[in-house]
């Protein structure tokens, strides 16, 4: 038989404070797809090999925390 260790993984809160970023922003990017996780009951859990790939994919691409955004309203 094979067997393969476990990989590393990592909750939300870790990736955030991993990445200087807030919980609130990695559950964000979780329900946008954008940052993928595996499903353990209730929890979610990040493995290192996703959490690289969406290291590399943020910086492609300048990501503009919205979260708590409340800029004026757009008069038209």
């Amino acid at each position: 038989m094979d067997y393969r260790p476990a990989p590393k993984t990592y909750t939300p809160t870790e990736v955030a404070h991993l990445l200087g970023l807030k919980p609130a922003t990695i559950y964000a990017e979780l329900s946008r797809g954008q940052l993928r996780a595996y499903h353990l009951g209730r929890r979610r859990l990040i493995t290192e090999e996703q959490l690289q790939a969406y290291k590399t994919k943020r910086q492609a691409v300048i990501l503009v925390d919205m979260t708590y955004a409340c800029g004026p309203a757009l008069k038209l």
